[in-house]
Formats: structure tokens, C-alpha cells, sequence
């Protein structure tokens, strides 16, 4: 089996040589991290500064929030968004709770994840 192919819901990803890794390695740029969640070829920190970051897979959704649909291999800050206590993730969306109860989305978000009464595919949170 060749460990660079990665397939999930019909997507066949191949993934170079040099993304893989079969030993634990520091995530760089990350300290002082509370929580992370890694759904699905992307990962989430949340700092104990309340700011959000994320890597990896973007290219379907924006999913990483930080306005663009670049996968990035290097963590990026989430755009907009502080006071962030916890951060929750599938293969699609990502939703945060701030600090002050708010609840935050990005990615697609439907009716029932955002509020809203049609699909929305924010690269952001909103």
C-alpha cells in the first residue's frame, strides 16, 4: 500500500514524500497551545491568547478560515477571530465558541450548522 495516497468520501489525494511522518515532530510556529482538533487533512489550535490556527488541506472549502483556498503546510492565523475558547471540526466545517458564548463558522455551513436559511461557503468566520 503506498502510504501518500489518502482517500476519503471519493477524494484520492497523493501526498508528496516529504509531507509524511512517521515520527512525532513539533508542529513550528505553535506554542502555548490549549486544544487542537484534526478532522479530515487540515488541524486547529487554539492558543491560550484565544486566537485560532490552522494547516493543511484547504483547497475545497477554505476550511483553514484565513480567507483563501491555498493549502498551507505551515500553521496560519484564523482571520478575524479572538477570544476563542474551543474550536470543533468535520471534513467540511469548522465552528468555534468564543469566550462570550458566541458560536462562530466556516467553510460550508448550511441551515442547520449556521442559522441560516441558505448555504453559505465562507472562507472565514462569520
Amino acid at each position: 500500500m503506498d502510504l501518500r495516497k489518502v482517500q476519503q468520501f471519493g477524494i484520492r489525494l497523493v501526498l508528496p514524500e516529504q509531507y509524511l511522518c512517521f515520527v512525532p515532530v513539533q508542529v513550528r510556529g505553535l506554542t502555548v497551545v490549549q486544544s487542537i482538533v484534526s478532522p479530515y487533512c487540515s488541524a486547529y489550535a487554539v492558543k491560550t491568547d484565544g486566537t485560532v490556527w490552522s494547516w493543511g488541506l484547504n483547497s475545497f472549502f477554505g476550511q483553514l478560515g484565513n480567507g483563501t483556498t491555498t493549502d498551507s503546510y505551515v500553521s496560519v492565523q484564523v482571520t478575524g477571530l479572538t477570544g476563542v475558547r474551543n474550536v470543533v471540526a468535520d471534513s467540511f466545517s469548522v465552528h468555534a465558541v468564543k469566550t462570550d458564548g458566541t458560536v462562530w463558522a466556516w467553510a460550508v455551513t448550511t441551515t442547520a450548522s449556521s442559522g441560516t436559511s441558505v448555504p453559505i461557503y465562507p472562507p472565514f468566520p462569520s
